[in-house]
């Protein structure tokens, strides 16, 4: 289970750390951590019987949301998924909607949501570096 809350604690929060957050910011955004600490379970995936001990905390700020989740191996604590370099995922917002449309409030980002968005072409040229 994932415990919410809106105060931002910089010792529990410190994956984030590299964010810098505005009082705005900080008044208007969300921390969740899991109520104890880490989840032990079975994993869905892995061979049968196999155990994967979870860590995750969550930061939802009004234009990104950042995910630090880890897995390992409760027994060797060797890594399983997640950042191993200790760096969450930042999720930037695209777009909002606005009285029922879609407002693109990131034109740099704006390619990734479908074909009504971008060309082939922008969309060949954004994927070139990591094919």
């Amino acid at each position: 289970d994932v415990q919410w809350s809106t105060d931002y604690n910089m010792v529990r929060d410190a994956y984030s750390g590299m964010k810098k957050i505005s009082i705005e910011e900080e008044s208007s955004s969300y921390h969740g951590t899991m109520v104890h600490g880490e989840a032990l379970i079975d994993s869905l995936t892995m061979t049968a019987g196999t155990k994967i001990l979870i860590r995750d905390q969550l930061s939802l700020f009004p234009n990104e949301f950042w995910i630090h989740d880890r897995g390992f191996n409760p027994a060797t604590m060797e890594f399983i998924y997640g950042n191993q370099r200790n760096v969450p995922y930042r999720l930037e917002r695209v777009s909002t909607v606005d009285k029922g449309k879609r407002v693109v409030t990131s034109s740099d980002l704006e390619w990734t949501l479908g074909n009504q968005f971008r060309t082939e072409e922008i969309y060949a040229s954004k994927l070139a570096p990591i094919s």
